[in-house]
């Protein structure tokens, strides 16, 4: 330890540094390096995503997470609410043919799109809560909570006044149904009334 001091020491060694002293910019290169890392941590995460979304079980799709990507541990809730908005998500994306991402922070239980002014990704976080909130709950396959879900949507459906309103909302519900914990019948239920309050007569 005394040898890798002197040589810290000497490496350092100038007229206006003590050897009892830390040698000058030591905190900011320390400082440096760490963030340094942690960037790198960051793109390499990024990359993986992208181009090998297998690779980490812990990692979803469309989802970025600084506590994974830092490689801390996180409960069980978390990685199910990443799990399921990420299948919703990737399901909106390939709707809308777009690449909407969005961040986790566990400690608020918050996604939000990476890219602020993004309208659908801000469209398809206001419905968030509700699609946590269903999933979560212990009777989500009852047939009075797929009513709710549904009565939801009919509501919504009353202030589609224009085509440039009703024809993305379409898009996104036609032949859709939560995805990720609904059983098959559950699934194929919302479908079929959700596909008639869209175009039945």
């Amino acid at each position: 330890m005394n040898k890798l001091k002197e040589l810290w020491f000497w490496f350092w060694e100038d007229d206006s540094t003590p050897h009892g002293k830390i040698p000058p910019y030591t905190k900011q290169i320390v400082i440096l390096l760490f963030v340094g890392g942690m960037i790198c941590k960051l793109f390499e995460y990024l990359y993986q995503k992208k181009n090998y979304p297998l690779l980490n079980m812990s990692s979803f799709k469309n989802i970025v997470c600084l506590d994974l990507v830092l490689g801390q541990e996180i409960a069980q809730d978390h990685l199910f609410n990443m799990e399921i908005i990420s299948k919703n998500l990737e399901d909106f994306n390939e709707r809308f043919e777009s690449d909407i991402m969005l961040s986790y922070e566990a400690d608020d239980c918050l996604f939000e799109p990476l890219e602020e002014d993004d309208e659908h990704a801000l469209w398809f976080c206001e419905g968030i809560p509700e699609l946590l909130d269903f999933s979560q709950s212990s009777k989500c396959n009852d047939e009075k909570e797929l009513d709710l879900y549904l009565e939801n949507r009919s509501r919504e459906m009353k202030y589609l006044y224009s085509p440039q309103l009703y024809e993305p909302y379409a898009k996104r519900y036609f032949d859709y149904a939560p995805i990720g914990f609904l059983t098959d019948e559950s699934m194929d239920y919302i479908k079929y009334e959700m596909n008639n309050l869209l175009f039945g007569e």
